[in-house]
């Protein structure tokens, strides 16, 4: 876990997490990684005085570690010598209002370096309180199930004064103590972590990072889930043949696949035909990005067909999705009308037979 945080014109802030920037930064910052993942560049585009401050990288882990930056901003249009702030408000001088109603003060502070606004009032403080709102990282983390794994949750909150946090899992309270695998943390700038290792099935589910403070309450809700997903199909709308079709896919999946589920239909302009299903193993061996094929036989020439697919692994299936493909035309105008069914015989892998019922 890398967390770049930042100390800008006296307002500390959280630039990006994992190389994510969030915030109103996101279009001008960015993080660059090497290709063995070693270092981390944060990226200034186009660089202005309100970019100065101090920047912390921190990382977190077994054995975390904080580096520090300071960033001071020169050139043509920026002098590298102190610039007196200069105020302007609004509205100017008094300004008499009904009580109860609403009034807005602007202070407009300009400098090198950047100046520090703070307000006051004659006889007293003026109180600042801010509900707490609440970023995730990630709403839905899929995961490898086993010894190995491991998963950050990060929650960030912003709220004044800061938030007091507690962790639910399916809606129950996680009581750390018991739970050892799953540890907690934070900086001072609101961001919230929790680490599971070592993942087992009971882990998987619905968690929920609640923070609160005297002006209100802010959940944020992370899904941690084991299932394939991304499952996408990858053939052309088009067929080459005329009686046969290669339907491709990718799915990704952290744990071994087992199967998928393949339904088709012929689709005409009066009636849609039923669904014929059938049952697609996966091969034994493991890989997170997988990628199959299958050939259709057995089919109508200048047909359009519509396919549904989900992969299974231990842990559930991947949602239905659906394709539509047509076959190419065929030489023989005389075809007699068919009705296209599964034969029970499966033929070598990766091929699933048709055989045609003539009317």
């Amino acid at each position: 876990m890398v967390i770049w945080q930042a100390n800008q014109s006296g307002v500390a802030s959280t630039i990006a997490i994992n190389g994510r920037v969030s915030g109103n930064k996101r279009h001008r910052y960015s993080v660059m990684k090497d290709r063995n993942k070693q270092k981390h560049h944060l990226v200034i585009e186009e660089a202005g005085l309100d970019d100065e401050g101090t920047f912390m990288c921190e990382v977190f882990g077994s054995n975390p570690v904080s580096q520090q930056h300071s960033l001071i901003v020169n050139g043509l249009f920026y002098p590298s010598f102190p610039v007196p702030a200069s105020v302007t408000v609004s509205p100017p001088g008094f300004l008499a209002v009904t009580v109860g109603d609403p009034i807005e003060l602007t202070c407009n502070a300009e400098g090198k370096p950047n100046p520090k606004v703070t307000w006051s009032k004659t006889g007293g403080d003026i109180s600042h309180h801010d509900a707490p709102s609440v970023e995730v990282e990630e709403s839905i983390v899929y995961t490898e199930v086993g010894r190995t794994s491991r998963v950050n949750i990060v929650c960030n909150f912003d709220a004044v004064p800061p938030v007091e946090v507690i962790w639910r899992h399916n809606q129950s309270r996680i009581n750390f103590k018991e739970r050892g695998r799953l540890t907690e943390s934070h900086t001072h700038e609101g961001v919230y972590i929790m680490e599971i290792r070592s993942l087992l099935p009971e882990d998987l589910g619905e968690y929920e990072c609640v923070g609160g403070n005297n002006q209100g309450q802010a959940i944020g809700v992370i899904s941690i889930r084991a299932e394939p997903y991304d499952l996408q199909i990858e053939s052309e709308l088009e067929g080459l043949y005329s009686d046969q079709y290669r339907l491709e896919w990718a799915v990704i999946s952290h744990n071994p696949l087992i199967e998928f589920d393949l339904k088709i239909q012929e689709v005409n302009d009066t009636h849609n035909a039923s669904w014929l299903s059938s049952t697609i193993p996966a091969p034994r061996h493991h890989i997170l990005h997988h990628k199959q094929h299958y050939d259709i036989s057995e089919l109508k020439p200048s047909t359009q067909y519509r396919v549904k697919l989900r992969a299974r692994n231990t842990y559930g299936y991947s949602e239905w999705i659906e394709f539509e493909f047509n076959t190419n035309e065929g030489d023989d105008n005389d075809l007699a009308a068919y009705t296209v069914v599964i034969s029970p015989y499966h033929g070598a892998a990766g091929k699933m037979d048709f055989i045609a019922i003539y009317v």
